[in-house]
């Protein structure tokens, strides 16, 4: 038997560090070119974000990837920065990498009429600057991509799925795959329960969303079956969504940085 778990389940910030833009010309035609994310009020509604979380007080925050606007190193820095006032409330904080994280050649800085190249963040990278957010308390680390296994509770297991990479975005390799299948056979010597977290999807949830779903996933679904692993929490598609196939449950939340800013509150006992 477990304890009570509240998890608070948020995607697709998009947080871009408010030292990269100045909302002139160039800033201003980017945005409106955009898919509707608030990109004017980013620091507003990361600071609310952080306040919501400290009233809501989950258990532990999952952020399901899609934490930067575009990659941008410095963005990533600062956004690490605003979670450690969730940290030190007590709050877990886990994240995940989504396809707007690594190596992401349209990181820019917005000044006036144009916009300036500058770094991104590779996987060592993210390892680092989110150590305190899974990383650092990882029970079990995948040495091929950036998935890692968290107890966020005694005998609650997370396996947080990284399917991005330099060479390729929404695709879980075999060899992570295979990953995934030795944490779970020793969870079950454990007698664990496990939640699995993604940023991509493992499910086709709409005609709209062909495109999002994880390479590799209906091979990691057959495993998560075996092992009775019963519930992913992703992101990606920008849509609350909620898919129930065959006794396994994906919920994708909808990216907190587009109207009407959902987060999901999901209580296990």
């Amino acid at each position: 038997m477990i304890d009570r778990l509240k998890i608070m389940q948020v995607s697709d910030l998009h947080y871009l560090s408010k030292k990269l833009y100045d909302k002139g010309p160039m800033f201003q035609k980017t945005m409106d070119l955009g898919d509707g994310k608030v990109m004017h009020y980013m620091e507003e509604l990361t600071d609310a974000l952080v306040d919501q979380v400290l009233q809501e007080k989950p258990d532990a925050l999952f952020l399901c990837g899609d934490l930067s606007y575009n990659g941008e190193l410095l963005s990533h820095e600062d956004l690490a920065s605003k979670l450690s006032v969730i940290k030190n409330a007590g709050i877990k904080v886990l994240v995940t990498t989504g396809n707007h994280d690594l190596y992401n050649r349209r990181a820019a800085l917005f000044k006036g009429d144009n916009y300036y190249q500058i770094p991104t963040v590779y996987s060592e990278q993210f390892r680092r600057i989110y150590g305190d957010f899974g990383y650092g308390e990882a029970c079990m680390s995948d040495r091929n991509s950036l998935s890692y296994v968290c107890e966020v509770k005694p005998g609650v297991f997370v396996i947080v799925l990284d399917a991005n990479g330099k060479e390729k975005n929404c695709y879980l390799s075999d060899d992570t795959i295979c990953w995934v299948e030795d944490c779970l056979k020793k969870i079950r010597k454990k007698n664990g329960l496990v939640i699995s977290m993604s940023h991509q999807n493992l499910f086709t949830h709409t005609i709209l969303s062909e495109n999002f779903e994880m390479k590799g996933s209906k091979k990691l679904l057959s495993i998560y079956r075996n092992y009775g692993v019963r519930l992913n929490l992703c992101g990606h598609i920008h849509m609350q969504r909620l898919k129930d196939a065959e006794g396994f449950c994906e919920v994708s939340i909808g990216s907190i940085s587009v109207f009407p800013h959902n987060y999901g509150l999901i209580t296990i006992d």
